[in-house]
C-alpha cells in the first residue's frame, strides 16, 4: 500500500469511528431530552421564553446565541446527567500500586467507573432523579460550582471521548432548535387526556434508544438493548404559524 492510499484508509477508518462512537450516544441522549419534556413541561416553557426573548420568532438559534441562553445550556447539562448513556464509564488499569480512600490497588488492577451513581449523588445534586436544569443556575447564569456532567459522561483520562466537544455543539443546536419550534407533549388518551409516559429503564452497560417510526408529528420512541427507557410516545405540535415557519425555513 502506498503512502496516498494508506493515508485513504486512515481517514475512512477515522471517519467510521467517529460515526460508530457518536450517532448513537449523542441520539440517545436527544431521546432522554424528548423524554423529560413529556415529564416536565415547565422547563419546556422556561427554555422556550428564553429562546424567544434571546432568538425572536423568525430565525433559528445558532452558535452566536450560546452565551446568552444560560437556561438552555443548563437544560444540555441536565440531558446529559438524566440519562446517561454509558452508565459505567470504559475500564482503566493502574500502572504502578496506588491508594484512594483508604483501598489499596495494586498495580494491574481494572478500575471502571460507576458514572451513574456520579450523576446521582445527592451530595452534589438536589433531588438527582429529578429534571431540574435550575440546578445549574445561579443570579441568572451558569454556576460553575456545580458537578458538571459533561466532565464525566465523556469518560475520564486519556480515554475520553474525542469527539466531547463536537457532540457538545450538536446538542446545543439540535435541542435549541426543536424546543424554539416545536412544543413536546404526551400524547392524548380516547378521552383527550394526556397519557402518563412512564420513565422506566432496564439495567445494562450501554444506554440507548431510537425513533422506530415517525407518523406525522408522533414519534415512537422504543428501546434498543441493554440499559434504556422503555417505549414511550410524544408529540410535536408547531409553535409558530405557516408565516413564521416559512420565515424561519428562510434563515437556515
Amino acid at each position: 500500500m502506498g503512502e496516498k492510499e494508506y493515508y485513504e484508509e486512515l481517514v475512512k477508518n477515522v471517519g467510521l469511528v467517529a460515526y460508530e462512537a457518536g450517532s448513537d450516544t449523542s441520539f440517545s441522549t436527544l431521546l432522554g431530552f424528548f423524554l423529560a419534556m413529556c415529564h416536565y413541561p415547565e422547563v419546556q416553557r422556561k427554555a422556550q421564553a428564553e429562546l424567544d426573548a434571546v432568538v425572536g420568532p423568525h430565525r433559528l438559534p445558532d452558535f452566536g446565541d450560546r452565551d446568552a441562553l444560560p437556561y438552555i445550556n443548563a437544560v444540555i447539562k441536565e440531558a446529559l446527567r438524566w440519562h446517561i448513556v454509558l452508565p459505567l464509564g470504559l475500564p482503566h488499569r493502574t500502572v504502578q500500586d496506588d491508594e484512594i480512600d483508604g483501598y489499596f490497588l495494586p498495580a494491574g488492577t481494572i478500575l471502571i467507573p460507576n458514572t451513574w451513581a456520579m450523576m446521582q449523588d445527592a451530595d452534589a445534586y438536589d433531588k438527582p432523579r429529578e429534571f431540574y436544569p435550575d440546578r445549574f443556575i445561579r443570579d441568572g447564569k451558569l454556576d460553575t460550582t456545580v458537578r458538571d456532567p459533561a466532565a464525566y459522561v465523556f469518560g475520564y483520562g486519556r480515554r475520553v471521548c474525542a469527539g466531547r466537544h463536537f457532540a457538545d455543539e450538536m446538542l446545543y443546536l439540535a435541542i435549541a432548535s426543536v424546543l424554539h419550534v416545536f412544543i413536546i407533549e404526551p400524547p392524548l388518551d380516547e378521552n383527550g387526556q394526556p397519557v402518563k409516559v412512564e420513565h422506566r429503564q432496564s439495567p445494562g452497560l450501554i444506554s440507548y434508544v431510537h425513533i422506530t417510526r415517525v407518523d406525522s408529528l408522533r414519534l415512537n420512541i422504543s428501546g434498543g438493548v441493554n440499559r434504556h427507557p422503555e417505549d414511550f410516545q410524544c408529540v410535536l405540535k408547531p409553535r409558530y404559524d405557516s408565516t413564521t415557519n416559512a420565515s424561519l425555513l428562510a434563515s437556515v
